[in-house]
């Protein structure tokens, strides 16, 4: 403000501010925001109430702190998004088996959940689960030993298919007698299928 040299009579001078502008910084891990959160707030600013980012296959769960900016506040601002994975029933087919567990359910992007027992064939040893009913091929998904085999990532529920071997035994076949002692020989048979061809 400047006041000539030689003005005379009182004077009367009015103060302008203007509002310093704070950020607001998400951090989403992931996510997306919602495009109505603003990315800076005054003083002045009404009470701001940050809505809901979005992230496939999990659920918000709230910020971190917490997401309300009152009028009045001031400083910069950071918020963490926080998720919870979606968990989906995976069904459990015996495949020609029985028993077993009938269902399990999986969490979205984590390890498949422990089995507490694995269904049983006459003839076969259980080779796992997989996401195919046929004898190969596919993605396994529990191991024979009832460990997951990978992560859950698909976004739904899913039915997964018991895989079986089958049993090969050594069959000891005595081949012939002479002077008292027996002549043996051996193969491997596999169950359910014909005997293999004596050489």
């Amino acid at each position: 403000v400047t006041v000539a040299k030689g003005s005379t009579g009182a004077k009367t001078f009015t103060a302008n501010f203007t509002p310093i502008s704070y950020t607001i910084t998400y951090n989403l891990d992931g996510g997306t925001n919602n495009p109505d959160n603003p990315t800076e707030y005054t003083i002045e600013t009404a009470t701001i109430t940050l809505k809901a980012p979005a992230k496939e296959n999990f659920e918000f769960t709230g910020w971190t702190p917490d997401g309300t900016i009152s009028t009045g506040s001031t400083g910069n601002k950071t918020y963490y998004a926080k998720w919870t994975a979606n968990t989906y029933t995976v069904t459990l087919n015996a495949n020609g088996g029985t028993g077993g567990t009938a269902s399990v359910t999986a969490t979205y992007g984590q390890a498949m959940p422990a089995l507490t027992s694995i269904p049983t064939r006459t003839g076969y040893t259980f080779a796992g689960y997989y996401d195919t009913s046929a004898e190969t091929g596919g993605t396994q998904y529990y191991t024979s030993a009832k460990a997951s085999a990978t992560t859950y990532t698909t976004a739904g529920t899913k039915t997964l298919y018991a895989r079986w071997e089958k049993i090969k035994c050594t069959v000891t076949i005595s081949t012939g007698w002479a002077k008292g002692v027996t002549t043996t020989t051996t193969v491997t048979a596999t169950y359910g299928e014909a005997m293999p061809t004596l050489t």
